[in-house]
């Protein structure tokens, strides 16, 4: 029989919305209460006292209809053949699910009539032109259905995938005890402002035009994301389109579609994916391709005496991968066994005749690569061509908790606690040319670990990676070639005695060896030292510190914005490596601070103002930089990725790909 779902959606009768809920199971008592169910509508207990009405989006129950009696044989044999049935029903320790309803809000909450002021009109006017997530698109993300036993942890991952997509803000699931023993399931979400129009400029060296991108991220409420960007920064003049489904065909298969044009050609990006779902999926696939013709940027410093300040070198790229994994064990305890096929292509296509130098920083008058610049670059040229058979392996020892206001201002976030660990081994097969590039003969391994640990206040994080390629036939390197490896670890201090601050750490460490193909690292930038340049201080391996101290401001309103202070305080250092003109620095040090927002309140999404000024060398307090970023880009939200080390992996396959929420 095909599993039945009786399932409603929430519709304000009097305008009145619902209230936050604590968390589910914690015992923390709700600032609502659910007070009974009435005539088709659910009674809020609540100061503003309000009626939600229960409309059906989908059943494929009867009822009320009256049957004729069955002879009393008959209903003998059919308890008989039903006692396993009702003997299984039984074992619902927590009742069975005899209703889910769903009540899918606006942007602003207008539920309290004292609320909003002068705004209100504008909060109101903001709901009608926001076309609000789809209650069929939050069904098909459920994990649970009607008639089946209710499981808090079913519960808690469809409230924790729900907050996984960018549009929603906030999501509750929480059960209603009913009085024949059954529980009736509530899901209440909220949504983002969907339509997002990012004018990018940039103000590290006076203010100049960085990009448009014109995202809308829920089409008609269906959660597909449709954008349109263009991006002139650096190394990079692209713009193209670009395009996702998370539920194609109303199922969970996920589809991705990029088309676009990039400084040096074409690109085009391509992605299937059956993800884990929440910590209960067991199966997961991913296909990915794509092919872009790119533009890799190495720094210059003044140290090296010439007139240009980058070297650009153009590349080819080709990826494409399929793979399959599978979840053994249970939740909190699952050892994962994938295993797939992967391409991966590298090309430099006409060096050193392609090679470029690059004047003051002006791309666009990029000429001819002197030799001697050229000739720099010579030991990082090197074409690769591999076609892998890939294994997978993994444990996962994690289980998510509900924080509020860790990296995000008063949003509710997921964190997760436990360990994991992978390794990815790829063989590569056959020998020969490929694509004009001499296939690889190899071993590649990839191993990552990580660990969230909380004890009272303090909340630490960290992730490690190391990654390299084993060579079986003689080349640029000896044994291991292309070597990358990237440590990060923040902390997270809330004690009770600070009250809305948040002192957050970070020590992170980058580096490569053996590199046969494009890499290099910069001391400063958003992500590095935020005192300091983009380019400033190139090198191989870098180290680096901070300490930051993120407090919120009360007294906005309530419903348009959060709003948050940071201060922070930085050191590191880089040091050469085998990276093209790499330096070392010493250690340096910077300073800054800023203003953090959200938007709308509760929003997960945090914009950030800062001023970073360098403590150390000929520029400390003579150079102040603006930093604008429409996300927090130190946080677990954001994860640990650095992209001037994506920028030069080769492969990507890795079960971190397979998770959502990530």
């Amino acid at each position: 029989m095909p599993r039945t779902r009786r399932t409603c959606s929430l519709t304000r009768s009097d305008g009145l919305g619902s209230r936050q809920v604590g968390d589910l199971g914690s015992g923390q008592a709700r600032p609502w209460e659910v007070q009974g169910f009435i005539e088709g509508r659910y009674v809020y207990g609540h100061a503003h006292g309000r009626q939600v009405r229960c409309r059906h989006v989908r059943s494929q129950q009867v009822h009320g209809q009256r049957r004729p009696r069955p002879p009393i044989a008959l209903t003998v044999l059919l308890l008989l053949l039903a006692f396993p049935a009702l003997a299984a029903a039984q074992e619902c320790a927590e009742g069975r699910i005899s209703s889910i309803f769903i009540d899918n809000h606006s942007i602003f909450d207008t539920t309290d009539p004292a609320a909003g002021g002068r705004l209100r009109w504008a909060y109101e006017l903001a709901n009608r032109l926001h076309v609000p997530t789809r209650a069929r698109f939050i069904d098909r993300e459920l994990l649970f259905a009607s008639g089946e036993c209710l499981d808090t942890l079913l519960l808690r991952e469809s409230e924790r995938i729900l907050r996984g997509y960018p549009f929603i803000s906030q999501a509750e699931v929480f059960p209603v005890p009913q009085q024949d023993g059954t529980q009736h399931v509530v899901v209440d979400t909220r949504d983002e402002w969907s339509t997002k129009i990012d004018l990018r400029l940039l103000y590290d060296d006076g203010v100049r035009f960085d990009g448009l991108n014109v995202t809308e991220e829920n089409l008609a409420g269906t959660g597909q994301l449709v954008s349109v960007f263009y991006r002139n920064r650096r190394e990079n003049q692209d713009f193209g389109i670009a395009w996702s489904a998370p539920q194609v065909f109303s199922t969970r298969w996920d589809a991705q579609l990029a088309l676009g044009r990039t400084r040096p050609g074409r690109l085009f990006q391509q992605a299937i994916l059956y993800p884990f779902v929440g910590e209960v999926g067991r199966d997961a696939l991913r296909q990915f391709y794509r092919r872009a013709d790119v533009s890799f940027a190495y720094a210059i410093g003044p140290e090296v005496g010439t007139r240009f300040t980058h070297a650009l070198l153009n590349l080819e790229r080709e990826e494409l991968e399929v793979t399959f994994a599978r979840r053994l064990g249970q939740p909190g305890n699952f050892t994962i066994l994938g295993g797939g096929l992967s391409l991966e292509r590298l090309a430099v296509p006409d060096f050193p005749a392609s090679a470029e130098a690059v004047p003051a920083g002006d791309f666009d008058a990029a000429e001819a690569a002197p030799p001697a610049l050229a000739a720099a670059l010579v030991n990082q040229v090197n074409d690769v061509s591999s076609v892998r058979v890939n294994l997978l392996l993994a444990q996962r020892n994690l289980r998510f908790v509900r924080r509020q206001g860790l990296d995000a201002l008063t949003a509710i976030e997921d964190v997760p606690l436990g360990t994991e660990v992978e390794l990815v081994l790829g063989r590569s097969l056959g020998t020969g040319t490929r694509g004009g590039s001499r296939a690889s003969d190899d071993l590649f391994v990839r191993g990552r670990g990580f660990l969230s640990v909380e004890t009272g206040s303090l909340l630490v994080v960290s992730n490690a990676w190391v990654e390299g390629r084993r060579l079986f036939t003689s080349g640029r390197c000896v044994r291991w070639c292309d070597v990358l490896g990237q440590l990060d670890t923040f902390l997270y201090w809330r004690p009770a005695a600070l009250g809305r601050h948040t002192l957050f750490g970070r020590i992170s460490g980058t580096g490569g060896w053996s590199t046969s193909t494009p890499f290099q690292l910069t001391l400063g930038g958003r992500t590095a030292l935020r005192g300091l340049g983009e380019d400033a201080l190139p090198g191989g391996r870098r180290l680096l510190f901070a300490l930051e101290d993120r407090v919120g401001i009360p007294g906005f309103p309530s419903n348009l914005l959060d709003v948050g202070a940071a201060a922070f305080v930085e050191a590191g250092a880089i040091w050469p490596g085998d990276a093209p003109f790499g330096t070392r620095s010493g250690f340096q040090a910077a300073m800054g601070g800023g203003l953090r927002g959200a938007f709308p309140a509760g929003s997960q999404n945090v914009f950030r103002i800062d001023l970073a000024t360098p403590l150390t060398g000929g520029r400390a307090f003579r150079e102040v930089l603006l930093r604008i970023s429409f996300e927090e880009v130190l946080s677990l939200a954001a994860g640990f990725r650095d992209l001037q080390v994506e920028r030069s992996r080769l492969s990507g396959v890795s079960t971190e790909l397979f998770n959502f929420p990530k």
